[in-house]
Parts: C-alpha cells; structure tokens; sequence
C-alpha cells in the first residue's frame, strides 16, 4: 500500500488531497553516463488551487485547479512533471481522479517493474497503454526533467529549442452580459498577454484592426480579442 506523507505547499492557498510514495528502488549511476537513469524514488502529489476568478463554459464552471504533480528523485535529483485535467468533463474525458488511478494502478508500478528510465523511449514504452493522455504527460515530463537536471542544461535545450520570449494568452469563460466581459479582455493585454480568446456573449460582438488580420488569422478570429479592439452591441 502507498504510504501517506506530509508535504507542505509553497502555494497559501493550496490545498494538498493525496501524496504518496509507490515505490523505492535501490537507484545508481553508471560511472559513463548514457540516457539511461535508475529512480531512487516515484511520488504523486494531488494539489488544488484557487482560480482567481471561476471559469465558465456550457457544460460547467470550474473555480479549483486541480493538478496531479510527479516527483521522481536520481542521484540527489529531483525531476517534476505535471498532470493537469480539469474536472468534471467539461472539457475532457479524463478528470483527476482518472489521471490519479491511471498513474498509482498502471503507469508507475509498470515503470517500477522495469525502472531503467530513458527519455528518448519513455514515450514509446508509455505508448503501450491506451488512454488517459494526461498522465502520460506528467510522467514523461517528469523523466525529461529529471534528465535535464542531470545533464545540467535546461531542458528546452535538450530537446532543440531556443531560448526566446513566448506568445502568451488567456482565455476567458462565459459571461452573464458584455459590461462582466469587458473588464478581463481588457485587464489581461495590460498584463503582457498577447491575445485573448473570448467565450461568446450575448449581445456582443467584437471588430479588429487590420494588423490583426495580417499577422495570425485563426478560425476563432471572430471570438477573439486582442490588445486594439473596439466592442459593441447589437
């Protein structure tokens, strides 16, 4: 049975559900380093976290992130990975509890059996079981990062990236009337985002300037917002 342990999060407002330990290895180094690395430890942490405001869309409202983090420590290193569907099925299949179930009963303790991690063919060997994409994701995030780590180079660099500043965005949920949508669409670009996607409105719609559709037309054009935007009612 997986053991019960404190943790205490950084985040004031968090709220720690679960945290477990599913498996300890007697872990080493090769004395010439390859991909491979050997996991002295696998922990989940089951986390929530207030949304500052809650999000809306047809099928539900969310107010909670909840968040299911992988820890994997090597060699006095630690590797973090997040697996982060929302609730309910608003917006997938998969919920938190799927994704906690997923990795306890299948994906780590098959890791465990054969616990030689390399991340060039994490993704191949997680492949074998069908579903629940999520926590794939955490846990192949957690090996690539421990991998970084090790390596001593970001892990952006390991897999061909550049070191750049990042498009950013934020989308807003539905809104009772256009006076509640007009304060985030017009709060978030002042933070730096640069576009916002918008939930449909009643009563509203939205005209763009000519730079916007010259530079990155989506087929969510007409639902987006962006730092110069005029709205009106019909």
């Amino acid at each position: 049975m997986p053991r019960i342990l404190s943790w205490r999060a950084k985040h004031p407002e968090m709220t720690v559900l679960h945290c477990c330990t599913l498996g300890r290895i007697s872990g080493f180094w090769a004395a010439n380093r390859t991909n491979s690395m050997h996991p002295s430890s696998i922990r989940l942490h089951w986390v929530r976290v207030p949304l500052w405001e809650p999000f809306r869309i047809s099928n539900g409202e969310v107010s909670v992130k909840d968040a299911i983090l992988v820890q994997i420590e090597a060699g006095g290193t630690t590797g973090w990975g997040e697996a982060s569907p929302l609730a309910g099925s608003a917006y997938s299949g998969e919920t938190p509890q799927s994704t906690w179930d997923f990795l306890r009963q299948r994906l780590v303790p098959a890791l465990l059996e054969q616990p030689e991690l390399d991340p060039l063919r994490c993704f191949e060997r997680l492949s074998n079981f069908p579903g629940e994409p999520f926590a794939k994701a955490g846990l192949e995030g957690a090996v690539w990062d421990l991998y970084a780590q090790q390596s001593g180079v970001p892990l952006w660099f390991l897999l061909g990236g550049h070191k750049r500043p990042l498009a950013s965005g934020a989308t807003v949920g539905l809104m009772p009337d256009l006076s509640e949508l007009l304060n985030p669409v017009q709060r978030f670009p002042r933070q730096g985002g640069m576009w916002t996607w918008c939930a449909p409105c009643a009563g509203a719609s939205a005209t763009f300037p000519s730079w916007w559709t010259q530079t990155r037309p989506t087929s969510s054009t007409t639902q987006a917002f962006s730092r110069n935007w005029t709205a009106s009612t019909s």
